[in-house]
């Protein structure tokens, strides 16, 4: 029998922006503004909210050391298996180019802040679909939006912020296709990374492109076009 799986029951969407904001100002004091105008503008379309993420480059200055940093933060506070650790140099992590137009997209308009206010869904628009076909194919969500796959650091931040997120092996798990993963570190990047629970542990871990999986879909962003 077919099964569709959903997010786990107790994730509704994104938290009052206060909320994320404390958690995030909590796990890193360096943070300290975002924009509350932007927050309390209605969400886009495709979007499950507004979600708060932090400049990565004021958690590191690289951008994989900024994933590892995360991940740190996360195991912290509830327990992580890494199957990645210590893997996170750019000769194995990479963000896709569309990424860095996204990022710096959020740099000019929100140029400001610490911490940046992305509209975001978190895999149930791409479940059941490869990441490879995901970033190919997608289809458009509105002449006026723009979509950005997200990589494991806003995944990553996102999760710490919506623990509940991932709290059951039956259920959609996240696709970080906004970035490239080189599993041996020799730069040949044919792999990306993902998310899921099991075990009672949130794993992290290198996942294949070109198989759909019906239980992961690609989390992505949304900025106006």
């Amino acid at each position: 029998m077919f099964i569709r799986y959903d997010h786990y029951a107790e994730y509704t969407g994104a938290k009052p922006h206060a909320e994320q904001a404390s958690i995030l100002k909590e796990v890193f004091p360096e943070l300290k503004t975002y924009s509350e105008k932007l927050c309390d503008e209605p969400i886009l379309p495709g979007s499950e909210g507004k979600f708060l993420i932090p400049d990565w480059r004021k958690i590191s200055s690289q951008y994989g050391a900024a994933v590892c940093k995360v991940i740190q933060k996360l195991a912290e506070r509830r327990q992580v298996e890494n199957y990645r650790e210590c893997q996170f140099s750019p000769k194995y992590i990479q963000q896709k180019p569309h990424s860095h137009v996204m990022w710096g997209e959020l740099n000019i308009w929100q140029t400001k802040f610490d911490i940046y206010v992305l509209d975001a869904q978190f895999g149930l628009r791409h479940r059941e679909k490869s990441i490879h076909d995901v970033r190919v194919y997608r289809p458009e969500v509105h002449e006026t939006v723009t979509e950005y796959l997200l990589g494991a650091y806003a995944g990553l931040i996102m999760l710490l912020t919506h623990p509940e997120r991932e709290r059951s092996f039956e259920q959609v798990h996240p696709d970080f296709g906004g970035d490239e993963y080189a599993p041996y570190g020799d730069g040949v990047f044919t792999m990306a990374t993902s998310s899921c629970f099991y075990e009672s542990k949130l794993q992290f871990y290198a996942s294949v492109i070109d198989q759909p999986r019906k239980s992961y879909g690609c989390i992505s962003g949304f900025l106006k076009a």
